[in-house]
């Protein structure tokens, strides 16, 4: 599985693929693997992708998240979609 290794390949269609890189090592909904990835893109189409996977650094710092995460809107089930509609 894809996860595992640092990256997800989400859609593939006609115009190109639609892939997620996890390349920092404290994803709060990923704590189960280590691994990060990159992907490196070369010339002409640059529509052969090259994933790198690769181990975060153990110990890590300790860091705090830059956003509060746990109190972030992260689904439309959260959303107060009536909020929203804008009157003619």
């Amino acid at each position: 599985m894809e996860i595992d290794e640092g990256y997800t390949i989400n859609h593939i269609v006609e115009s190109g693929k639609l892939i997620t890189l996890f390349s920092a090592p404290d994803y709060p909904q990923f704590h189960s693997t280590d691994e990060r990835a990159s992907i490196i893109l070369k010339p002409p189409n640059f529509d052969d992708p090259v994933f790198h996977s690769f181990e975060s650094m153990t110990p890590r710092l300790k860091a705090d998240p830059f956003d509060n995460f746990e109190e972030v809107i992260d689904s439309d089930e959260e959303l107060n979609l009536a909020s929203m509609v804008i009157s003619p």
